[in-house]
């Protein structure tokens, strides 16, 4: 997996890498099709790609604490469980991607 093609396909039709298009309306949309990807991609993406990843979950959550207060209270609890998904597959698959790297790295 590329990671240029990784930076579109994370985010949903509409949506790009500087998420100005992200609104309370659509948050959940976006974090639900955010973590879908990282789902079905965990175990292919690099250490480097898991980096990017981080990065964009970090500004995916201060778009967030932008648009809050106009967030449904519904909305606000399937992203917080959205959150705590995300959480697992980053802390199982994560891991694995930096020992993988490193054990390329001791070969070469």
């Amino acid at each position: 997996m590329k990671t240029d093609a990784m930076l579109v396909d994370i985010f949903p039709s509409g949506i790009t890498s500087d998420l100005s298009a992200i609104t309370a309306a659509n948050l959940l949309g976006v974090h639900t099709h955010f973590v879908n990807y990282v789902e079905v991609h965990k175990d292919e993406m690099s250490r480097e790609q898991w980096d990017r990843v981080e990065l964009i979950w970090e500004t995916l959550g201060t778009k967030k604490n932008e648009v809050e207060k106009d967030l449904k209270t519904s909305d606000n609890l399937k992203i917080a469980e959205l959150k705590a998904k995300y959480g697992a597959i980053k802390a199982t698959n994560r891991p694995s991607a930096k020992l993988e790297e490193n054990a390329n790295a001791k070969k070469e």
